[in-house]
């Protein structure tokens, strides 16, 4: 079993993790209890004749692939917040 968070979840499934709280509400067994196993959530949407954006055993990406994604998420956060910072600045400097 890979053990997954409810982020990586709504991730894994490409729904939001909106989606995903109203599953556990909806009596989802395996999101009853952090952490939550991918294959038993895939068997109760099957049996519920839910359906989800995509399948996630097949499409699920590897941590390292998900990390490797974070670490250019945040070059770019870091790049606009300078990008900001130095608009800022200039403006305060213009007056």
């Amino acid at each position: 079993m890979n053990a997954f968070t409810l982020t990586e979840v709504a991730a894994a499934f490409d729904v939001r993790k909106n989606t995903v709280t109203d599953w556990k509400k909806d009596g989802c067994p395996a999101l009853q209890t952090a952490p939550y196993d991918l294959d038993a959530i895939e068997g109760w949407l099957k049996e519920n004749n839910r359906r989800a954006a995509t399948a996630p055993v097949a499409g699920l990406m590897s941590q390292s692939d998900m990390n490797e994604r974070k670490i250019k998420a945040d070059i770019r956060l870091k790049q606009v917040k300078t990008r900001l910072h130095r608009y800022q600045l200039a403006v305060k400097c213009a007056r």
